[in-house]
């Protein structure tokens, strides 16, 4: 073959790291995503489906009002958001 080398005709695929991306719960995101719009409280009764949720509000910045009945959450809410003039959920 008049002396040259070959290159091999498959190069070996290298092990590549992947960027660590940080871990997220569906309730963060929801948490930062309502910070980010500029909800300071959000009122609610906890259960099951807020537990997610409720855990990152104090991380975020936002107060959360437990309320003993859906109706009063939706009080609470409004009735801050008029006093506040500010968003609540």
């Amino acid at each position: 073959m008049g002396g040259r080398e070959r290159a091999p005709a498959v190069a070996r695929a290298s092990a590549r790291k992947e960027p660590a991306v940080p871990e997220i719960t569906v309730g963060e995101l929801l948490v930062r995503c309502l910070r980010a719009e500029g909800i300071e409280l959000i009122s609610g009764i906890i259960d099951g489906a807020h537990i997610p949720i409720v855990v990152h509000t104090a991380k975020y910045g936002i107060r959360y009002v437990n309320a003993h009945h859906e109706e009063a959450a939706v009080h609470i809410a409004e009735g801050y958001a008029r006093i506040a003039r500010r968003p609540a959920w």
